[in-house]
């Protein structure tokens, strides 16, 4: 029995081996590339408001001409507390910072 001729890289039946293994292997990386595209994501945008804020700042708004020291205790509170939130204003979908709607209840009574 005659051994297959030796090269430099080693025996032929070897590197004919390795070829085949690395045709079948090529596909397999090509397939899976194909499917690892980035996808998209779907991220929600959402608003940062108070639904508390609101109703405050309506009872803030009925109060104002009864009884302007509980309008300014109310107004006081909300923007300790609810300052940089975001309320519903009288157009929907349009918004309004919590401290932008007390300011504008202070301006339009003087009494307040």
């Amino acid at each position: 029995m005659k051994k297959p001729p030796k090269t430099k890289y080693g025996p032929v039946s070897r590197r004919v081996r390795g070829w085949i293994r690395l045709t079948g292997v090529i596909p397999i990386l090509l397939a899976s590339t194909a499917t690892a595209a980035p996808q998209q994501v779907d991220i929600a945008v959402t608003v940062d408001d108070s639904p508390v804020a609101t109703r405050s700042l309506n009872e803030a708004m009925v109060q104002a001409e009864d009884n302007p020291a509980r309008t300014a205790d109310l107004l006081a509170s909300l923007l300790d507390e609810y300052g940089i939130r975001l309320v519903e204003t009288d157009q929907p979908g349009r918004f309004a910072s919590v401290r932008d709607e007390a300011i504008r209840i202070l301006r339009s009574d003087a009494a307040v």
